[in-house]
């Protein structure tokens, strides 16, 4: 991986990413909610496998993959998961300073 991928990685397993969840607890948005849908927290694992504005990317990059690409676990963390996570997030448009 490189510097700004790994960085990416090390912040989606710690939570401390740009999702207003970790925003919300850092008082720098007034909601945790997610933006684009309003059903719940925008947390990390909402943004990579619940939050239906992303539904298409999330079936192109996990779904169509198998089982194990619908758990967070083994997306953050599985060396197989890797490429596909990382062009989800490309593909979403979201950390594009991070994700080159």
């Amino acid at each position: 991986l490189n510097r700004s991928r790994a960085t990416l990685l090390f912040r989606l397993i710690m939570g401390h990413v740009q999702l207003r969840q970790h925003l919300f607890r850092l008082q720098l948005v007034d909601s945790p909610t997610c933006e684009q849908c309003g059903r719940e927290p925008e947390s990390v694992t909402h943004f990579l496998l619940r939050c239906p504005r992303y539904e298409a990317q999330r079936t192109e990059h996990f779904s169509l993959r198998g089982a194990d690409f619908l758990i967070p676990r083994f997306l953050l963390h599985a060396p197989a998961a890797l490429g596909p996570l990382f062009d989800f997030i490309k593909d979403s448009g979201r950390f594009a300073d991070l994700v080159r």
